[in-house]
């Protein structure tokens, strides 16, 4: 049953809950540009404003290099920017929202642009695998050198902003590997505004991968807050094993969460041993964290 219960509770996390349906603005998250639409991109944002039937387009230019010694301008690109009208929104029957805005000026010399978006805001269905919202913007005329349509794409993948000043950690996840040809670390951490960031250490290489793994939706979130309420920090981890030898140079991994300002461990593994925290709520924390972590 656990497995199912685990199950549930990540398809859930990565489901983004909007907190405005009317206004949802998205950050882009990764991106593969096309030369005809924007060179050096920068960050970018899309905006989805249903009540104004316009979907908007802002992708930053970065600054070209200055080369040490040289004269370099001081002046910064104007963003790439694009605003259209929405034309359709077709909803499926899980709540994802197709969404697709554009222009057509082919009819008088000039180009069709178009923007589609998928929106997974109002989603209410369970999945395998987290689903993010994506965009795709697109450009298309007729060349008339070759009397062919010429048509550029750029993607996107898009995750919703939250608004919050509050960064703390609710609950933490820590792993070392132990001895190993390729030792390493791993934290995954979410915080009050129900981000979800992997770090990825590697000592050999002395380098860090921070990345952002899911946004945990509104509810959900409350559900997490509501699960660390209930669990009373007084009580001791549980070890079945204990009493039995240690094993050393194993990988161990711990997790903890905020109570009243304070971190409390829930699970500890070290040593070939597990001890957990002995509460319903604290058992479905764990599991959620270690498939997190496997992510």
């Amino acid at each position: 049953m656990k497995p199912v219960l685990f199950s549930a509770a990540l398809l859930v996390a990565t489901m983004a809950t909007a907190q405005n349906q009317d206004l949802i603005e998205f950050k882009v998250t990764e991106a593969i540009y096309s030369e005809a639409h924007i060179k050096n991109p920068g960050e970018g944002a899309l905006i989805l404003d249903y009540k104004n039937s316009t979907v908007s387009l802002v992708v930053e230019r970065k600054s070209k290099p200055c080369f040490i010694g040289g004269l370099c301008p001081r002046y910064l690109e104007a963003p790439f920017m694009v605003k259209l009208p929405i034309t359709s929104v077709v909803q499926d029957s899980c709540g994802t929202k197709t969404v697709v805005a554009q222009k057509d000026q082919r009819p008088v010399d000039g180009q069709l642009q178009q923007l589609k978006v998928v929106d997974h805001s109002s989603d209410r269905c369970m999945y395998v695998a987290a689903q993010f919202a994506t965009a795709e913007y697109k450009t298309s005329f007729v060349n008339r050198m070759t009397g062919k349509e010429a048509t550029s794409i750029s993607k996107m993948q898009l995750a919703i902003k939250l608004e919050t000043a509050d960064s703390e950690v609710l609950v933490s996840y820590k792993m070392n590997s132990g001895f190993s040809p390729k030792p390493s670390s791993t934290e995954v951490t979410i915080d009050n505004s129900g981000k979800v960031l992997k770090i990825q250490k590697f000592y050999k290489t002395q380098t860090e991968v921070t990345s952002e793994i899911a946004q945990l939706s509104q509810k959900s979130l409350e559900s997490l807050k509501a699960k660390i309420a209930a669990i009373d920090p007084s009580l001791a981890l549980f070890d079945p094993e204990a009493g039995t030898p240690y094993c050393l140079d194993v990988p161990s991994a711990s997790i903890n969460i905020l109570v009243n300002q304070k971190q409390v461990e829930i699970y500890k593994a070290a040593g070939c041993h597990k001890a957990k925290h002995e509460s319903f709520q604290a058992e479905s924390l764990i599991d959620f964290l270690l498939g997190l972590a496997g992510l």
